[in-house]
């Protein structure tokens, strides 16, 4: 059945489909509702989409994912096969925008994410929608981003402590000193020790899944290594989960629901969100 639709991708490719399309195309969308269209924020990228299981429990857990794209490239739409599998599971997702390089740089699209979640939260409210714990979450940059707000105290201030944990896809967390231009120009010298979501690691993050490709050419997977070396020093509740020979786009294209079995990315994040939190490891703030 793989190779079935491995096939049918490569076709449609070959038609001159994009990957988003074709991933989006093969997935269902009958078990969610989504709504779309959502302005968190007064520019042209601050919009975000909700998607809600059509069948969970009476609090589901919550999950604000940010997609990839070197910060410089992606769009909500383009991910919506990742909210369509985890909708699956029960889980509502949050698909926001947020501005991109060269319009802004570090830390502005961090900033935007976390007006994105302060919103998402209160926008669940507003619409009574019934929830339970709320997770960030992300690949590739978007991991980068998701990590500095459950990690950093500089952008979701006391906000923070509410999140109940992070769950990171082939993540770059610790990757100073900066080799090419590009990165140089997105991470202005100045910020460039606020950048890192390493520096962070002792305030803290709840629960953490970190995933990646032990063939990541892309985001070398020591960045997971590393970052969750340094918070299992802390009370942080930490899972990693290193695929071996998955490379660094697999590992978010499982996610598409015929593709499930190039990884089981799907698998680990639901039973890490469906995980019973018996006990919540503390935030700490900043100073402490």
């Amino acid at each position: 059945m793989l190779h079935r639709w491995l096939g049918i991708t490569v076709l449609l490719l070959l038609a001159g489909c994009s990957s988003f399309d074709v991933l989006n195309g093969v997935t269902g969308s009958a078990h969610y509702t989504i709504i779309n269209d959502i302005a968190y924020a007064d520019h042209t990228r601050g919009q975000l989409d909700i998607y809600l299981p059509s069948t969970a429990e009476a609090s589901p857990p919550v999950l604000v994912f940010f997609y990839g794209g070197s910060w410089r490239e992606g769009s909500r739409q383009d991910y919506e096969f990742v909210a369509s599998e985890l909708t699956r599971s029960g889980i509502i997702v949050v698909l926001p925008d947020y501005r991109l390089y060269p319009a802004v740089q570090f830390p502005t699209f961090v900033n935007d994410a976390a007006n994105a979640v302060r919103f998402a939260r209160a926008e669940l409210t507003r619409r009574q929608i019934q929830h339970g714990d709320v997770y960030v979450g992300g690949h590739s940059a978007g991991a980068h981003i998701a990590a500095l707000l459950a990690l950093s105290p500089d952008f979701l201030g006391e906000e923070r402590a509410s999140l109940a944990g992070f769950i990171g896809l082939s993540g770059p967390y610790d990757f100073l000193p900066l080799e090419s231009s590009f990165l140089k120009s997105v991470f202005p010298a100045s910020t460039r020790p606020q950048s890192q979501p390493i520096a962070f690691a002792q305030f803290g993050a709840g629960r953490v899944l970190l995933i990646h490709g032990g063939a990541d050419t892309k985001v070398a997977p020591g960045n997971s290594e590393r970052l969750a070396a340094a918070l299992s020093a802390t009370d942080a509740i930490v899972s990693l989960k290193i695929y071996p020979g998955v490379k660094h786009a697999r590992v978010v294209a499982a996610l598409a629901t015929p593709l499930s079995r190039l990884a089981p990315t799907a698998n680990d994040i639901a039973a890490f969100m469906r995980e019973p939190v018996t006990t919540r490891p503390s935030v700490n703030a900043p100073g402490q």
